[in-house]
């Protein structure tokens, strides 16, 4: 699958900026945040060379060339994952390989993605094998002016000569191999290997010589003998027999437990996102709206959710403590809402039985899908709310904990000490460990929520969204701080357009100045304010809008289309026809032109 999303990337930015690939990238933002993965738990692959070879077939269907598998030797790799034991559901990113036990043999090292991030294979393929696996090991060393001193770029040849097994003379000996290495400073991806040159040998019991070609031009040979170790420094001549340490490596082998997913978790915001309307209703069906009233802890909650009873009963029991600390707890079953298993009669019931001290009531199905919303925003992936799910509100409605699953009351308390710290105090406290951060937090802009619930039927979230990031904007440009939420005019402008079309043309229109207030260049927004001057019949206004935007982008194509438009209306069909070109020449496949 990555490979064919590889092969439709786009090659230059224009390309990048084509409809049909935006509309793909968004498809596949989609796909990520429903969970899928394209690194999700696929074991990682080993392929054991067979020594087959590759020749090229002509005049293949598609009338090109292609390699196949040749030479008599049929398949060229198998697939020894399992046997192996490399097949771990590790997503795994680099591979060093290196004698660490000094066996002869080369073990690996792996680096992951995921857990564990780093993990040791031994090489044990060499134990009870009758087979003969020789090998020799050199490390290289410049000599400082003609060759660095690491050797890297250096070239090792290695001759061998080995016993011929089927020639009935048993001091026979096949004709010489030669075995080339090249020292590099990087060996495949993110990966840097031991600087050790490893050169299997095989069979081969003898070797003739070595010949080093090193970077600078030199070539020199060496004298050495199988399974031993090698320093080979430049100009010496002679081969340094190295031995490793006497006390052997003593490794234990350990199967890591695959960590279970958690249902419960606590996430406390470095930067505390707005709720601007939390309503619910009484059991008594009167509606209730939250208003600016000190920290609040919002809890879901269902009559048929064994902890959800639990979490309630601790509230209950730790009533006067939480409440001495200045927390309002507003308890709101979703009995009913798209489930089954309770009804708010149910509801009602437990909570008489529960005797519960706080607020209580049923939960708003807008408040419900609002949460949903932010918590795509937040988390970047798509779940549906668990139960329980509580939010902890500061006194202005703004979200600076997540809680799925259920939360403890000590929990609780030690958030609430939080509520008002500073964005890195915030952060510390949603982070598991100590660390050093390099760069600040980031903030995310508003005007980024009003796009996340545009989508929706319900308009009152992104104009609430809206008037805290346009007030949040001027705020920040009369203190002097700089301007993050540089998207907000484009932002407004498509909620407008949106407003337009539901009808709330008094809206639009006040959206759409807000946003050329804010950037009166901004081609967009004065296109959408010609739209909804046309829409209020105020024609005038709305060409005077048009030839605005076609001054900042002449080749806009909406606009070219109006004016063209509103000159056919006026019986003027060669301004008309103009306009209408200059459309077809931007979009040829804009069908209204």
């Amino acid at each position: 699958m990555w490979r064919q999303v590889l092969s439709q990337s786009p090659r230059t930015a224009k390309q990048a900026k084509t409809p049909g690939f935006q509309a793909a990238v968004g498809e596949f933002d989609k796909m990520l945040s429903r969970g899928m993965s394209l690194s999700g738990r696929e074991r990682n692959c080993a392929f054991l060379n067979l020594g087959g070879t590759l020749r090229r077939r002509s005049g293949s269907s598609t009338g090109g060339n292609r390699d196949v598998a040749g030479g008599g030797k049929g398949k060229i790799f198998a697939n020894v994952s399992a046997t192996s034991g490399f097949d771990f559901s590790d997503d795994a990113r680099g591979v060093a390989p290196v004698d660490w036990d000094f066996d002869g043999d080369l073990d690996l090292w792996l680096v992951n993605r995921s857990g564990p991030q780093v993990r040791f294979l031994r090489n044990d393929s060499s134990i009870g094998s009758e087979q003969a696996n020789n090998w020799v090991q050199f490390r290289l060393e410049g000599n400082g002016t003609t060759t660095n001193r690491d050797a890297i770029g250096a070239r090792i040849e290695v001759i061998v000569r080995e016993a011929d097994a089927h020639s009935p003379n048993p001091k026979s000996e096949i004709p010489n191999l030669k075995l080339i290495k090249t020292l590099r400073a990087g060996e495949g991806y993110l990966s840097q290997h031991s600087k050790w040159l490893h050169v299997g040998l095989g069979s081969a019991d003898q070797i003739e010589h070595v010949t080093v070609r090193w970077p600078g031009g030199d070539v020199e040979q060496f004298n050495a003998a199988v399974n031993h170790r090698y320093r080979l420094v430049q100009g010496a001549g002679q081969a340094k027999l190295w031995r490793p340490p006497p006390e052997p490596v003593k490794l234990v082998a350990s199967v890591p437990k695959q960590q279970d997913s958690e249902t419960n978790a606590a996430v406390f915001l470095a930067d505390p996102l707005p709720l601007p309307i939390v309503q619910w209703q009484t059991f008594g069906g009167e509606a209730v709206t939250l208003q600016d009233d000190g920290p609040v802890l919002v809890n879901l909650w269902a009559s048929w959710c064994v902890p959800c009873v639990a979490e309630l009963t601790a509230f209950s029991r730790h009533h006067r403590e939480l409440d001495e600390m200045g927390l309002r707890i507003v308890a709101l079953s979703v009995d009913g809402l798209g489930d089954h298993r309770g009804t708010p009669a149910n509801a009602q019931e437990l909570v008489k039985r529960l005797k519960l001290p706080f607020d209580t009531g049923m939960a708003d199905r807008r408040l419900v899908e609002a949460l949903d919303r932010l918590f795509d925003k937040i988390f970047q992936i798509h779940e549906s709310l668990p139960v329980p799910t509580s939010v902890l509100l500061t006194a202005d409605r703004r979200i600076v904990a997540i809680y799925k699953g259920t939360v403890s009351v000590d929990r609780l308390l030690e958030d609430l000490q939080y509520l008002d710290a500073d964005p890195p105090q915030r952060r510390e406290r949603l982070t598991p460990f100590a660390g050093r951060w390099i760069t600040p937090p980031r903030l995310l802009p508003l005007s980024s929520l009003i796009i996340t619930f545009l989508d929706g039927e319900d308009l009152d979230y992104p104009l609430a969204y809206a008037d805290l990031a346009i007030a949040e904007k001027t705020a920040m440009a009369g203190n002097g701080h700089t301007d993050w939420d540089v998207k907000l005019p484009a932002n407004l402008a498509t909620l407008a357009q949106t407003l337009a079309a539901a009808g709330r043309l008094k809206e639009a229109e006040q959206m759409c100045r807000r946003a050329i207030a804010f950037e009166p260049k901004n081609a967009e927004a004065n296109f959408a304010l010609g739209e909804v001057m046309l829409l209020r019949n105020r024609i005038t206004h709305a060409s005077r809008q048009f030839q605005v935007t076609l001054r900042l982008h002449p080749a806009h194509v909406g606009a070219n289309y109006r004016m063209g438009w509103l000159f056919m209306r006026r019986g003027r069909v060669d301004r008309a026809v103009n306009y209408f070109r200059n459309a077809l020449r931007a979009d040829p496949t804009h069908q209204l032109s």
